[in-house]
């Protein structure tokens, strides 16, 4: 293998945090090289000074042994660099063709005219290169998310790319769609490439890398042969101790109290006949592929949506949750899967979002009682953890893991009795894993009922008293017991195999 790319005693200072200290990191063509770390640990900051969106207080950066100077997107680019984030930069009511060749259409005669046929004959032959059969001709708007990243990836290949930066690629996919995402990503490393993999679901890098560079507090901590480590070793390397146990004891918390009875819940196209019942104490999990029902099932809980047919039952009383100003009132907290769109306002401060929850018992006469606000703020900062400077903090400067628990944060605040989690530790570091996984087992020791969905069935049988699975919008089975339940059984009834 040949040096590609050689990052150099790179250092970044920003006011208060030094997020990047002295990192030197060699990779090669023909590698899939991952780089993990905690929330904070500095990998955005490093892929940002790759993409010309931060500059470097210090160091060199060299491609095939050339020192390069990349001020800008546009010199990263010109640098042979392409960068494929959670949020796929893709037009969505153009083509598939023409999203591969957006920005760079084949041209023909003398009024430069974009050659329509050239232009998917060629998008034809990338997919092909990939090893992937899909419709040049498709609207891209109609493809699933995993197909979507491959165009993504055609892209790459047709705009000459040879160093590939995926950040999260697989946080929206199933195993399917993962599995499928990998094949291509080896494809494309097999054609001299460099890929660049950015992932905390640490049991992936063991699948699809090649190499693995650890950051911890900014510096690289080790590089090695991933054949050559283990997770338990990753682990360590990015916390600087060995976790013993990847999720808390299950606890018999269950009480004999029902906090919510679901009845016959409906609604066409979402979800069909939804009956089931969450105790005091009570951890529920809800797994299925994307597209089951699941989101749509909690935003219906939580007011967002409205169901046709069917009653919900909280506390014992029959309710009609129309808003999610009723569902906060009475009780019911939602911890959204888009946690930037959906549960912060990231322009504000952390006080802000940790008490958007509770404004109304901390203002008096029209005055917010501000000791308060700031005491409740640091309380929940020291509670979960939050690594920031100060409650004053926007949360847009926040590390992704730490976003989420300042979404968790406003919710405890608010005391509820029902807490639906959406997907919580998605983009979440292995140790903030641990720490919510702690304070879902706090909310189940305190009395409340939480319904857990995710798409990491590990996760549900590590955290969840029992499991139901859904499949095309209905409830298929139940584990009643998740310790009795495997991996391989959850699978099979999420994708319409097995029987009740």
């Amino acid at each position: 293998m040949n040096n590609i790319l050689e990052v150099k005693n790179i250092s970044k200072k920003f006011p208060g945090t030094q997020a990047l200290r002295d990192v030197s990191i060699e990779f090669f063509s023909n590698e899939i090289h991952a780089i993990v770390g905690e929330n904070g640990a500095g990998k955005s900051t490093l892929i940002k000074i790759l993409a010309g969106i931060y500059s470097r207080d210090s160091g060199e950066i060299s491609i095939n042994g050339r020192t390069v100077a990349i001020k800008t997107p546009r010199d990263s680019y010109k640098e042979g660099f392409r960068f494929i984030h959670q949020e796929l930069l893709l037009v969505p009511q153009f083509t598939v063709a023409q999203n591969i060749y957006l920005g760079n259409f084949p041209t023909a005669g003398p009024l430069k005219a974009i050659d329509l046929q050239r232009m998917r004959k060629d998008a034809e032959a990338v997919l092909k290169r990939l090893g992937v059969d899909i419709d040049c001709d498709k609207i891209v708007s109609e493809l699933s998310i995993a197909d979507m990243q491959i165009v993504a990836i055609a892209r790459s290949i047709a705009s000459s790319a040879n160093i590939l930066v995926l950040d999260e690629p697989t946080a929206p996919l199933n195993p399917e769609e993962t599995l499928k995402l990998f094949e291509i990503l080896r494809n494309y490393r097999n054609t001299g490439a460099l890929v660049i993999y950015i992932s905390h679901r640490l049991e992936e890098i063991f699948s699809i890398a090649d190499r693995v560079t650890v950051l911890r507090d900014g510096e690289v901590v080790e590089t090695t042969d991933v054949a050559k480590t283990s997770l338990n070793n990753l682990v360590k390397s990015m916390i600087g101790r060995s976790l013993a146990d990847k999720y808390p004891p299950i606890e018999d918390t269950v009480g004999e109290k029902t906090v919510i009875r679901v009845t016959g819940l409906h609604k066409t196209g979402s979800f069909e006949d939804i009956s089931f019942e969450v105790r005091e104490g009570e951890i529920l999990g809800l797994a299925g592929l994307a597209g089951a029902g699941r989101t749509e099932l909690l935003r219906t809980i939580f007011g967002q949506e409205r169901a046709q047919e069917g009653g919900i039952e909280f506390l014992g009383e029959t309710v009609s949750v129309r808003s999610p100003r009723q569902a906060k009132k009475i009780g019911i907290s939602y911890v959204p899967e888009d946690r930037r769109a959906q549960g912060l306002v990231t322009a504000q401060s952390v006080k802000f979002n940790t008490c958007s929850t509770i404004y109304d018992s901390l203002t008096f006469f029209g005055f917010v009682n501000r000791r308060k606000e700031v005491s409740t703020a640091r309380e929940f900062v020291k509670r979960l953890s939050i690594a920031t400077p100060n409650v004053n903090k926007r949360v847009k400067y926040l590390s992704g893991g730490n976003q989420q628990k300042v979404v968790v944060s406003k919710w405890l605040a608010k005391g509820s009795k029902l807490f639906l989690f959406n997907g919580p530790t998605i983009g979440v570091d292995v140790g903030a894993k641990f720490q919510i996984y702690e304070l879902i087992r706090e909310l189940a020791r305190a009395g409340a009922a939480v319904i857990l969905v995710s798409s990491e069935i590990p996760e549900l049988l590590g955290m969840c008293h029992r499991i139901l699975v859904m499949y095309k919008r209905r409830i298929v089975k139940e584990f009643k017991d998740s310790q009795s339940a495997t991996k391989e059984q959850i699978l099979t009834f999420s994708v319409g195999g097995g029987s009740s």
